[in-house]
């Protein structure tokens, strides 16, 4: 049987940080179901939240997750934090995972490749994330299906 990907208890997280590392949790066991192998940056001392390998090719994917619930003005991911206690940046990692957990308990994923990172310090996604047509809807994926690919290309659906 497979385990949940997370604990819905931390739906009601007190602060940002646990909430945070939910939607890493949520990424990392939804990876480790298709396979690849994962590992949390702290273990490795890598840049980024998560390593991915590819069991196929050993390819590296480092990727950053900003996880967000729904708040007054819509579901909001800090992209970029400069200050004494936190140093947030996208730079080091290869894919940006935006994680939006809507009402419900549904985590939607949004797979952003490096080079379409938008240079922002924060992204609002306005509506609930399953309905989203903005920007950054092309991003959206299912977690059951995450592709990893670094390229702007892959998402293209013109």
């Amino acid at each position: 049987m497979n385990e949940p990907l997370f604990d819905v208890q931390m739906l009601t997280a007190p602060n940002a940080k646990a909430f945070g590392r939910m939607g890493e949790q949520i990424v990392f066991r939804a990876l480790e179901r298709q396979g690849y192998q994962v590992i949390t940056a702290r273990e490795r001392e890598y840049r980024g939240d998560l390593v991915v390998i590819d069991p196929v090719t050993g390819q590296v994917t480092r990727i950053e997750v900003k996880t967000a619930r729904p708040g007054a003005q819509g579901y909001q991911f800090c992209l970029e934090r400069h200050g004494r206690y936190a140093f947030t940046t996208l730079s080091h990692s290869d894919v940006l995972i935006l994680m939006a957990i809507t009402r419900a308990g549904l985590p939607v994923p949004f797979v952003i490749p490096a080079q379409a990172y938008p240079r922002i310090k924060k992204l609002t996604i306005a509506s609930e994330p399953t309905r989203y047509a903005g920007k950054y809807a092309r991003f959206r994926q299912s977690l059951d299906c995450i592709s990893l690919s670094k390229t702007e290309q892959a998402f293209d659906l013109t």
